[in-house]
């Protein structure tokens, strides 16, 4: 395995019968992946120090036949409207892993223009 650790995007086409938790189940168990996030829902960022190509075959296994991507950021020209932990966990080394779906929407502060409907 390279020493190097890659920051990488994945992104994907959804539908009803994809198993996100199964893949998040993945992110937070296997070895390959150092961490991950996502703070814009369905669109995660992780830290591995395998090649894109192998995480590739690997998350086929979730997507199967739906399309996906994977592709390594380079931290240094990246730009966006982000949380600033979102800053901090692309800028810094990480060592442990966090952020699932549900624990974003969790976090998300709705202001009154953008509140959601009252029952």
């Amino acid at each position: 395995m390279n020493s190097s650790v890659y920051t990488y995007v994945i992104v994907f086409e959804l539908s009803a019968d994809l198993n996100i938790a199964a893949f998040e189940q993945y992110l937070k168990d296997s070895e390959e992946i150092i961490g991950f996030w996502n703070h814009i829902p369905f669109v995660y960022c992780i830290k591995s120090r395998v090649h894109s190509a192998v995480l590739g075959q690997k998350l086929s296994l979730f997507f199967s036949g739906r399309k996906f991507l994977i592709a390594q950021i380079d931290v240094s020209n990246a730009n966006g409207w982000l949380p600033m932990d979102a800053w901090n966990w692309l800028n810094h080394p990480h060592t442990s892993k966090r952020g699932t779906l549900s624990d974003v929407i969790a976090s998300l502060s709705w202001s009154d223009a953008n509140s959601p409907p009252k029952r």
